[in-house]
């Protein structure tokens, strides 16, 4: 086995011959009408309905996990206590454009914490809802319980766009195993992206770094931990890269470290970043984001919460003769938090690669 280290001198260097970056932000969520689709880096995914003035008097979600055939499944939140998790007698119908309805009793219901939400039995890929939520306008929801019944209607523009968008992510676009984008081939494998979801998914010999309350990354309920976006890239079956969410999140910004594994080895990942004297390191990144097909992460760390200010990094996972590194792309920094947002912070005065005095005025880092 080659000796492999991570080392910051190997890390800046790596920095420093930097190949062209792509402007593409890494990350899976879009929105469509009032409908919005966001998927993890392991590429598990949840549609739902935004509706900021609630005038449907309901919600509802469609969720779908990765892998070979899994199925699609849709969720109805309901207005009240006597619709809550606590309804045993609930029952839920619901109706396309007015036509018949299809009704689910509480045997047919689960209750999903997360979504504050009541789950409906079945796929919904297989049973024919599906087709019905793509062509439709509408979809009615009567819902009983305790002796009361309320109505909603949610409409349905931009559902089609939005299960496309889910089938593209999960890269399932001409599979047998599609929604919308049906087609012959097989469905595709597992990818080698999984969700970090509950700390017995990070490694052993370092888990202590994160369930002890009073190590560097401790202070973090488990109960979040899956909706973080922290993940696993596996090489093979004797090489990965861990990045796990590092602590309890801040208002806008979610800390992150990374280890790499290569057999028995398990060291700290540094991130490579440009201090206001040249290349340095850190050993924290923020609100990752990760693509599988470029084999890149990227980071916009928000200098407050409407996101008009901050630094953006974008990094690729490179290997080389000191083993796979973090290889630094791109930085941009806009320290004016003014409202102005321009086309988005890949756009903003770079700190990398240099070139003009946006280049050298890169600042220090955190």
């Amino acid at each position: 086995m080659r000796h492999r280290h991570w080392m910051a001198g190997f890390l800046i260097g790596a920095a420093l011959a930097a190949a062209p970056f792509s402007s593409a932000l890494a990350g899976a969520f879009k929105s469509f009408g009032k409908w919005e689709v966001s998927c993890t880096n392991g590429r598990n995914c949840e549609l739902r309905f935004y509706d900021t003035d609630n005038k449907a008097g309901a919600s509802a979600f469609v969720m779908r996990e990765i892998g070979p055939a899994t199925p699609a499944t849709l969720a109805i939140g309901l207005p009240g206590d006597v619709f809550g998790e606590a309804a045993k007698d609930l029952t839920i119908a619901l109706s396309i454009d007015g036509r018949a309805e299809q009704g689910f009793g509480h045997d047919k219901l689960s209750y999903d914490a997360n979504t504050s939400a009541w789950r409906l039995a079945g796929d919904i890929g297989t049973d024919g809802l599906v087709e019905a939520l793509r062509k439709g306008k509408t979809i009615g929801i009567t819902a009983r319980a305790g002796g009361q019944t309320t109505k909603a209607t949610i409409p349905l523009d931009g559902m089609a766009a939005s299960l496309l968008f889910l089938d593209d992510t999960q890269n399932r676009v001409g599979h047998t195993d599609a929604l919308v984008s049906r087609g012959d081939k097989p469905p595709s494998p597992l990818p080698p992206v999984t969700d970090i979801r509950k700390f017995t998914d990070v490694p052993a010999e370092i888990r202590t770094n994160f369930t002890n309350e009073d190590a560097t990354c401790g202070g973090l309920d488990e109960s979040m931990l899956a909706g973080l976006g922290g993940f696993t890239r596996r090489y093979s079956e004797t090489e990965a890269l861990y990045v796990i969410p590092c602590g309890a999140p801040g208002a806008y910004n979610v800390p992150f470290v990374a280890y790499y594994q290569l057999e028995t080895m398990l060291e700290q990942v540094q991130f490579p970043v440009m201090a206001k004297d040249g290349p340095s390191v850190s050993t924290t990144g923020y609100n990752l984001d990760y693509d599988e097909k470029s084999d890149t992460m990227t980071s916009f760390f928000k200098g407050r919460g409407l996101g008009d200010c901050g630094s953006f990094y974008k990094w690729k996972i490179s290997e080389g003769g000191a083993g796979r590194a973090l290889v630094l792309l791109k930085e941009t920094d806009k320290d004016d938090c003014d409202g102005k947002y321009g086309d988005g912070p890949e756009s903003w005065p770079a700190a990398w690669p240099l070139g003009g005095t946006a280049g050298q005025k890169a600042k220090a880092k955190r």
